[in-house]
Order: structure tokens, then sequence, then C-alpha cells
């Protein structure tokens, strides 16, 4: 429950008002179970000495299959992209018809596609948080400077992290 906790009053003014919680919000488990998410407000009443019930259901959706494949923009900038590519579709495929070749030989891009974004890109979003890590460390140490200590190729991969962030 959220908001005021007591759900009646009295109407009566000053000391000999009394509040109570005499409304309650009941569920048994099957409904627990399909709307995990139930939050519930005592809303206030100017009309009556019970307080009205706002109930938000926040169904939970399972998740069917893998995620939809999404094409990175940033993959182009790559030297290895266009390999990458062409490996999966000159590949050979004895099919029925020219559309389950190309069905057959997009399927396969797709998987390698994944597959090389998770091992060249893998996190972006980790990557920049342990660069941000690395640099607060340094700059706590204040043994030397950090701009004076930081190697070129630590500042080139950050922009290049981001810069392919800022692609997606």
């Amino acid at each position: 429950m959220e908001g005021k906790h007591l759900s009646w009053c009295n109407g009566h003014q000053g000391l000999a008002r009394s509040w109570a919680k005499l409304d309650r919000v009941l569920a048994n488990n099957m409904f627990v179970s399909k709307f995990g998410g139930v939050v519930a407000w005592f809303l206030n009443s100017r009309t009556s000495d019970h307080s009205l019930i706002l109930f938000q259901l926040v169904m939970k959706f399972k998740r069917y299959g893998p995620a939809s494949f999404r094409f990175q923009n940033m993959w182009t900038s790559h030297d290895d992209f266009l390999s990458t590519v062409m490996r999966p579709w000159d590949e050979n495929i004895v099919a029925e018809s020219g559309l389950h070749v190309l069905a057959r030989k997009l399927i396969r891009l797709k998987v390698a596609l994944c597959v090389w974004n998770k091992e060249v890109f893998g996190q972006v979003d980790g990557h920049i948080r342990a660069l941000e890590e690395r640099v607060k460390v340094l700059d706590r140490s204040n043994k030397i400077s950090l701009i004076q200590w930081m190697p070129n190729w630590f500042l080139l991969k950050q922009n290049l992290i981001l810069g392919s962030k800022e692609k997606r």
C-alpha cells in the first residue's frame, strides 16, 4: 500500500477525530503470480468516511524466444565487417528454391553478426564504466597528474568506445 495508511475517519474534528484501517486488500496466490506488481493507494475522500482504494495492476510478461535482431550502424565502420558478412554469405547452400537459399543465408548471416558483435564490441556500456572507474582510481591516487600518466592508447580507446556507442 502507498499513500495514506488509514482508510476510515469518523469525521469529527479535534481530539474527537479517530482514524482506523478498516478497508483491506486481499489477493490469492494465483492473482499475485499473474499480477506481481500490484500497487494500491488509499485516496483522500471528501464525500465518505471511507477512503477510495486505487489499484495499479502490472502484468508480468514472459519473453518468448531470443531478442529480435537489430543491425548496428557502428559495425560498418569496423575493418572486419565486410569479411564477417562475406564469410557466411559465400557458403554454398543446397535448397529447393532461391528464396530458401536467401532465407538460410540470412539466418547464417544473423548468427555470424551476433557472435562477431559480442567478440568485437562486447558490452559497450560495461567498457565505458570500467574505463571511468580506472580514471577515478588514478585520479584519487594523486601520485601523478592523470594527463601525464595516462598513455595515448587509453584516451584513444575511450574515444573509440564512446564513438561506437553514439553510432548505435
